[in-house]
């Protein structure tokens, strides 16, 4: 198999499907809730967890249970399907349909029946880390995002809220796109995470102004 092309995908306020209701199906729907999306849920049975989240306010309209077995009766419109049922024929049936209707499928823990694969996210901040194994190891997957939080510098999730911040300055100040990434990268290195660290928000903010005026003028 050729090598999976990584994407992160905007999927806020996106219809999204998931087949199966038990405790798997409700882990991937916590990230898809988490991401945005509105999660329709095909199943006969709900697990605990997922029954709690159906009578959240927050959630009205946005977690939808089609309560029965699935019949061929993906949702229209659907960006993406996860089938997780404990049943390999039903999920061989949802990815032959998804197929039909061009819908990109995950079948958890049966990568030959996959379109895409869920990398183990870790998440810190507005930090994310993925890793992929490709379906070979989930299992090594999550323990290298572990290992990777471990050694991620907890500040540098701030520094990146900062960076996103100042972002659009950078572009009105920096009309050439070579040396604005020349900027935008000199500015995201070890330098920036020691003054943040030293001089909080304020004292970076300075420090940017500073090196952003001391560019424009080479």
């Amino acid at each position: 198999m050729s090598e999976p092309y990584i994407i992160c995908v905007n999927l806020q306020d996106q219809p999204v499907c998931v087949v199966g209701g038990g405790n798997v199906a409700a882990r991937k729907i916590e990230a898809l809730l988490a991401a945005g999306a509105i999660v329709h849920v095909i199943a006969e049975r709900l697990c605990e967890d997922l029954r709690e989240k159906l009578t959240e306010p927050a959630l009205t309209g946005r977690l939808v249970w089609h309560a029965g077995c699935y019949r061929r009766n993906l949702p229209a419109g659907a960006r993406l399907v996860i089938a997780c049922t404990d049943d390999r024929e039903v999920n061989r049936q949802v990815r032959a349909d998804c197929r039909i209707s061009r819908v990109l499928c995950n079948v958890v823990d049966d990568p030959e029946l996959c379109d895409f694969i869920v990398p183990a996210v870790r998440q810190v901040g507005g930090v994310q880390i993925a890793v992929s194994t490709g379906g070979a190891s989930p299992t090594v997957a999550r323990d290298l995002a572990e290992h990777f939080v471990a050694q991620m510098d907890p500040s540098l999730a701030d520094l990146v809220q900062l960076l996103a911040q100042v972002r659009p300055e950078v572009q009105t100040r920096i009309s050439d796109a070579s040396r604005r990434k020349e900027f935008l990268s000199a500015i995201s290195g070890g330098e920036s995470l020691r003054v943040y660290k030293e001089l909080g928000k304020d004292g970076w903010r300075q420090w940017f102004q500073g090196q952003l005026a001391n560019y424009q003028r080479q």
